[in-house]
């Protein structure tokens, strides 16, 4: 215990720590908080580490997605829709209801 009190109160130590937390503390706060991963209900470690790393994956994303410009265009423009594509989207629809009256 002393040890460690020693390390900490050290030059290097208390920039560790100053470190840690603005860079790792911030994030499992809000992990914890935001996320809902106050307890993880899984009952191995593989799995425990999946949801932590989509729940990584997720605070990424949501930090990326603040940062990156949107692109806004001051004008709506319609582009024609071909023919085919009326096709493709009629026989899709067709075959998605004969698909869902089989099963009922």
């Amino acid at each position: 215990y002393k040890r460690m009190t020693n390390r900490l109160s050290s030059r290097f130590g208390k920039r560790m720590m100053r470190l840690r937390s603005s860079t790792v503390e911030p994030v499992l706060g809000s992990l914890i908080n935001y996320y809902g991963l106050r307890q993880i209900n899984t009952r191995s470690r593989e799995t425990a580490a999946k949801v932590m790393y989509v729940a990584a994956m997720a605070y990424n994303l949501k930090k990326y997605l603040r940062f990156t410009p949107v692109e806004q265009s001051g004008m709506v423009i319609a582009l024609q829709v071909p023919d085919q594509f009326y096709c493709i989207l009629v026989y899709f629809c067709n075959s998605h209801c004969q698909y869902v009256n089989q099963e009922e």
